[in-house]
């Protein structure tokens, strides 16, 4: 081989070499990009994605989770069936993906436009959006929830040292506005969880925040034998930095 064909022979593997890093690196941008910008949802079409986004969850023969494209351009309506014990429940992320992409720790924002179709409705039931693991059994979580509060939404927590609760003093039947929670640090140490409402601060918990990442989810369950539904319109979620 002569000199000017080693030269050449260099400098394609270099260059080979020099592509497959910068794929690397667009790679790692397009994902940092894409957790800057958070993620949303707005529920158009006919159907939403249960294959990459959303995982569906449902007890009972007529629980459901599906899109009402007539309705606002588009929401995810979800329905616990007539039975004690059932619900809908919708989580985002798969387990191919991954689920716990949330992080106390590191702080984020969760913004809904939901609406509680059975609020008025006797008996136990919530209506809630919030971060949880895929048990349900550390959470956190903010809505309509009968168990602590006939006519207020509800900050609850849950750990593994027990359950606490704040109730915000918003009435049940505050529908067509937007609800968010945001989770982070705090000086000093620990976390909070702040309700607000249409851009106003409401209320603030601080104890049984569960500091491992989970999921964002949205969920009707009921407590009676009463169908209970909820319309989820958007979801937004986004770091705090």
């Amino acid at each position: 081989m002569s000199v000017q064909e080693e030269v050449i022979r260099r400098l394609a593997a270099a260059e080979r070499r020099l592509e497959t890093l910068e794929s690397r690196e667009v790679r790692r941008l397009i994902t940092d990009y894409r957790w800057l910008r958070g993620y949303s949802d707005d529920f158009f079409g006919l159907s939403y994605d249960t294959t990459h986004h959303w995982t569906p969850a449902t007890n009972g023969a007529a629980s459901w989770a599906r899109l009402q494209d007539g309705l606002h351009g588009g929401i995810l309506r979800l329905q616990s069936n007539a039975a004690n014990g059932d619900f809908a429940t919708i989580f985002l992320g798969d387990a191919a993906d991954g689920f716990d992409t949330l992080d106390p720790t590191e702080g984020f924002t969760i913004q809904v436009k939901m609406n509680v179709l059975t609020q008025g409705a006797a008996g136990n039931f919530r209506g809630v959006f919030g971060i949880t693991d895929v048990a349900r059994t550390r959470r956190i979580d903010v809505g309509l929830n009968r168990w602590q509060s006939a006519n207020n939404w509800i900050i609850q927590c849950q750990d593994a040292a027990g359950k606490s609760t704040t109730n915000t003093g918003v009435a049940y039947n505050q529908q067509h506005h937007y609800h968010a929670i945001q989770v982070g640090p705090v000086t000093g140490g620990g976390r909070q969880v702040q309700y607000w409402l249409d851009g106003t601060l409401i209320g603030t918990h601080t104890t049984n925040i569960d500091p491992n990442p989970r999921t964002a989810f949205v969920e009707i369950y009921s407590g009676t034998a009463d169908q209970r539904r909820l319309d989820l319109d958007w979801i937004r979620i986004l770091p705090l930095t």
